[in-house]
């Protein structure tokens, strides 16, 4: 087995772990696109795809019976994370908040219609009790699950993403070269069409 495809499996591992915990405590983020956002950093969006698909379809045993639906959800993240990094928009602390909060927008614009109509606005994660919230205000369904996630995606993508960047930037430089991994000095700069076959 190549180092590439433990690390998916690695990542896919992580991302149920702590999606099971996070669903468990009933807590109002996901942080379960955390192993996605360090696939489609470290080896590709081919890898960060790999790594969302099968994070939904093994989350439907063991986290949440609803994940498959997500399952586009979790492919965005990969394929915004992936595009970030080639605009070269994790170069500075800040500009990295700015690409946590995009990537929160895409998420939540995915995820909403899905949550809304599919579910009813009840996914059975912790974030149900702020879209509950705003349907006692008096918003539709469907503005309520939309606020709802510009809620909370913003917390959850901004704390994945700076566990994410951090981990990469402290992976040692032999241990990327020796595996041809994208490391932290690639944050930096565009990559190159080959890093992706």
């Amino acid at each position: 087995m190549s180092v590439r495809t433990s690390l998916v499996i690695a990542f896919t591992a992580l991302n149920v772990t702590i999606g099971g915990l996070v669903a468990w405590l009933k807590l109002p983020i996901y942080l379960d696109s955390t192993g996605i956002v360090l696939a489609s950093l470290l080896l590709g969006w081919r890898a960060g795809v790999s790594c969302a698909v099968l994070t939904c379809l093994i989350g439907f045993f063991v986290v949440n019976p609803y994940l498959p639906f997500f399952t586009g959800t979790a492919i965005v993240i990969a394929l915004v994370v992936d595009q970030l990094r080639r605009r070269n928009m994790y170069r500075s602390p800040l500009l990295t908040v700015v690409s946590a909060l995009l990537l929160a927008c895409a998420a939540a614009l995915a995820s909403a219609p899905v949550a809304a109509f599919v579910f009813g606005g009840v996914t059975t994660s912790g974030s149900d009790l702020i879209t509950a919230f705003f349907r006692a205000t008096g918003q539709s369904l469907m503005d309520s699950v939309m606020l709802s996630q510009l809620t909370s995606e913003p917390v959850d993508k901004l704390i994945v993403t700076l566990v994410s960047i951090s981990v990469v930037r402290a992976l040692p430089k032999s241990f990327l070269a020796q595996h041809g991994l994208r490391g932290h000095e690639d944050l930096r700069g565009p990559i190159s069409p080959q890093e992706d076959l």
